[in-house]
């Protein structure tokens, strides 16, 4: 599959997203949101492009300037807060695993929570 038929296939899933969750969830921002952002590494952006657990709806500003830089945990727990019906872990997780099967970087809940 071409990355835009990903795009294509993943747009409803996150058209659905941005409807139900119109305001930036960068806590403490009171802005329209703008943007839809992958909890994911460049890579493996496609891996996590229709999937709600690693979705969050961002302005422009906080995604650029804030939310990108910060740790998956982070953002993870940000996720957890805002959209905790959406929010799992083993869905990033399984976006993480290496073709060996394991993730490249194994975060625990416990993780996220001390985020």
């Amino acid at each position: 599959m071409t990355r835009a038929e990903e795009n294509a296939a993943a747009e409803p899933i996150r058209a659905a997203y941005r409807l139900e969750f119109p305001w930036c969830q960068n806590p403490g921002c009171r802005k329209p949101a703008s943007d839809i952002h992958e909890i994911t590494p460049g890579p493996r952006r496609r891996l996590a492009i229709g999937k709600r657990a690693l979705l969050l709806s961002l302005c422009r500003p906080c995604h650029l300037n804030e939310v990108q830089k910060m740790p998956h945990a982070k953002q993870l727990k940000i996720k957890m807060q805002v959209d905790p019906e959406g929010y799992d872990l083993e869905a990033y997780r399984e976006v993480m695993r290496g073709s060996c099967g394991r993730p490249a970087v194994v975060l625990t809940q416990a993780d996220v929570d001390a985020a």
